[in-house]
């Protein structure tokens, strides 16, 4: 079963995800978007955790 392991991690990763969204605009093709996706789904990634039933 997946569940969250760390609440304020997964918070900022995925604030960090919408803001890649939000700011698609303004960094256009730079190398800070995919460091930017990377970096959320890394912090997304290390803030969930799998446990047996």
């Amino acid at each position: 079963m997946l569940y969250i392991k760390y609440k304020g991690l997964f918070l900022v990763g995925i604030l960090l995800f919408i803001a890649m969204f939000y700011f698609k605009v303004g960094l256009g093709d730079s190398i800070f978007r995919p460091l930017g996706y990377l970096a959320a789904g890394l912090i997304i990634g290390r803030a969930l955790a799998y446990k047996e039933k």
